[in-house]
């Protein structure tokens, strides 16, 4: 499902990565620990495709992270949102729906309760 191969990534001087390497298969799970600047939030970037390695190979689904049909099938949840406290559930989910073609009907909104 996901393959990094000898993945490094730099930003300037500084090495985010260095020679990560990892396979995950289908209903596998994997967890990322580590301390700050350990180069998590750079590896799930370089999967999910907002970046590409500086060196080494990154796939998911087969292909390039960053072509969008080999994405389709991605999902993630940021640790930090930049959603507003303000917004109610509903309109949450009518955001975040907007970002699919085909998204799942929730039931909610157009005469439903929030």
């Amino acid at each position: 499902m996901a393959r990094v191969h000898a993945a490094r990534r730099t930003y300037g001087e500084v090495v985010a990565l260095d020679n990560v390497s990892l396979d995950l298969a289908r209903g596998e799970l994997l967890g990322l620990l580590g301390p700050n600047g350990a180069g998590k939030s750079t590896l799930i970037g370089l999967l999910c495709g907002q970046r590409q390695p500086s060196s080494g190979r990154v796939e998911i689904f087969g292909g390039d992270p960053r072509t969008a049909g080999h994405r389709v099938r991605l999902g993630m949840t940021l640790q930090e949102t930049g959603l507003p406290p303000t917004l109610r559930v509903a309109e949450v989910l009518s955001f975040v729906a907007g970002h699919y073609p085909d998204p799942t009907r929730t039931g909610i909104g157009a005469g439903g309760s929030t």
